[in-house]
């Protein structure tokens, strides 16, 4: 299964919504997050993000945000 519609633009919304509580860049950030941590895929979450908004200077930050709550979400549901 591929990114649906019905998972993608919410978890895009949570992610953002969560972010800017904080500021616009957290919006960037916490939505690639939230889209690689929901997926388990931090490099399609980025890259998804930064075609959405085109901010070069938060590449790097959304990458590793998206790697490290990829991560944390793999290792949740290993430990059950």
């Amino acid at each position: 299964p591929g990114l649906v519609g019905g998972v993608f633009a919410p978890s895009l919304l949570l992610g953002a919504l969560g972010g800017a509580a904080v500021s616009s860049a957290c919006a960037y950030v916490s939505a690639a997050a939230c889209l690689g941590a929901l997926f388990s895929a931090p490099v399609t979450g980025t890259v998804l993000v930064y075609e959405l908004f085109r901010e070069r200077s938060l590449f790097l930050p959304s990458f590793a945000a998206a790697y490290g709550a990829a991560w944390l979400a793999r290792r949740g549901r290993s430990s059950r």
